[in-house]
């Protein structure tokens, strides 16, 4: 069950991650299942709620764009879905460490 999950999870990531839109509401309804039963199989999981599964996979989009180094900081932000640059450097600084800049020159994984 849960690898029919992670599925159709992968399914609909590869299809809307880029939408600034999509939110933890409409990544539920695309899967099938409540909003509150995604959110027990994501935490259970991944250790993420909902919102913070699809920040990090934005994140995770966004590592790759940095590492090829052929946009801006802004245009890869908007690319992966984050409708503000300064949100988008502050969530890549949470989660990495760093900003997206350091990020680029140091090349973290």
């Amino acid at each position: 069950m849960d690898a029919k999950l992670l599925e159709r999870k992968q399914n609909v990531l590869d299809k809307q991650l880029t939408d600034p839109d999509f939110g933890a509401q409409e990544f539920s309804g695309q899967i099938g299942l409540s909003h509150m039963h995604l959110y027990r199989k994501l935490k259970a999981l991944t250790g993420l709620n909902t919102s913070e599964f699809i920040r990090t996979q934005r994140l995770k989009l966004a590592v790759k764009l940095l590492k090829d180094g052929d946009a801006n900081i802004s245009e890869i932000g908007y690319t992966v879905g984050f409708n503000q640059p300064a949100y988008f450097s502050t969530a890549i600084r949470q989660h990495f460490g760093c900003t997206p800049s350091e990020y680029t020159g140091n090349q973290h994984t």
